[in-house]
């Protein structure tokens, strides 16, 4: 993807800030994109757990993240697609036990802070029924995540994934619109006595950096 001029992307903006009101403005921006590549088949298990992640993926949607699985058929082809990913830049997370343990706080961090570091693409592998491929796992270079102590089939930790994924998405609303409120209220007390800080109705006329990532070529 080529990046417009930025001549066109300032009349672009200029002319959203004339008919968008300040606080609903907002830049289209690419989607992340966030794939499970695990070995099995699709239609292996409980049908209730597709289900349970269909909704899990349906529901980051707004959020501009698309969540999906690859299945594949052994440890090579997995080896092979991480590595494919890696080769073109994008995050990866293995899934193991012996991996860290961390809240589901620290898990959105680390989520977003992949996705900006990975242009906005990022892998979770999860191994088959004897655990990861062996060069994966003995790759220190990888960071490596685990969901419990516990054992869990395939496909209930990648709904178990996706819950987190998702969970990880409200966090960051709840960051976001914290973070609004507080540079709310430090207008309102930096308004000056008998003034209003803002006149009702009126629409900025600029708007808040194009964000870099828009620049982004990732595939």
């Amino acid at each position: 993807m080529q990046r417009p001029p930025p001549l066109a992307l300032f009349f672009y903006t200029l002319l959203l800030s004339l008919f968008v009101p300040t606080s609903t403005f907002c830049i289209p921006l690419l989607a992340s994109k966030i794939t499970i590549r695990t070995i099995g088949k699709r239609t292996g298990g409980d049908s209730w757990l597709g289900d349970a992640f269909d909704q899990y993926a349906t529901r980051l949607r707004p959020s501009l993240i698309e969540l999906s699985t690859e299945y594949l058929k052994n440890d090579e082809d997995l080896s092979a697609k991480t590595r494919q990913d890696l080769a073109k830049g994008h995050s990866v997370i293995l899934l193991d036990p012996l991996g860290a343990t961390i809240t589901s706080e620290a898990f959105s961090a680390n989520l977003y802070s992949s996705l900006a570091s990975g242009g906005s693409r990022l892998t979770f592998v999860i191994g088959g029924a004897v655990g990861l491929p062996d060069d994966l796992s003995s790759d220190s270079s990888l960071p490596k995540l685990s969901l419990s102590k516990l054992t869990f089939t395939h496909q209930f930790a990648r709904v178990l994934l996706a819950e987190q994924i998702y969970r990880a998405s409200e966090i960051r609303k709840g960051e976001r619109k914290r973070a609004r409120g507080r540079a709310s209220a430090r207008r309102s007390s930096s308004a000056r006595p008998g003034r209003s800080s803002a006149r009702p109705g009126r629409r900025a006329l600029f708007v808040h950096p194009i964000p870099p990532f828009l620049s982004l070529t990732s595939t």
